[in-house]
């Protein structure tokens, strides 16, 4: 019985589970939070707030990027609807001086300019 093409070398994709994913990303960007304070000045609410945000962003990312992750407008919104929570979530735990709008519309700048350059990235 002979082989075919893709039975020689091709592996079946794991999908891992939602939670898994949840967990992953959420672990994920509490870290990359926490390298992001790095560059401001230090405090614990900073640190704590930006922990929350990157972990929120990246659970949110890693649980829904899976199902937009062929079509380009889907991940873009994706990223900004990811983007603008994890901007709420900043503010809420950083409350800084200056609006929340601010830190929504940071967030969503910054999580639409992410997921552009990621699937910018991952086509090339």
């Amino acid at each position: 019985m002979q082989e075919t093409e893709t039975d020689q070398g091709a592996r079946p994709i794991l999908q891992h589970s939602w939670w898994k994913r949840l967990l992953i990303g959420a672990l994920v960007g509490g870290f990359f939070g926490a390298l992001e304070i790095w560059f401001y000045e230090f405090s614990l609410n900073r640190l704590m707030a930006a922990i929350l945000s990157g972990a929120s962003f990246f659970a949110i990312i890693g649980l829904v990027a899976v199902k937009c992750a062929n079509d380009r407008p889907k991940v873009i919104v994706l990223g900004g609807f990811a983007g603008f929570l994890a901007g709420i979530a900043y503010w809420v735990v950083a409350r800084p001086s200056s609006s929340p709008l601010l830190a929504v519309g940071i967030g969503l700048v910054a999580g639409i300019g992410y997921a552009w350059a990621g699937w910018a990235e991952s086509k090339a």
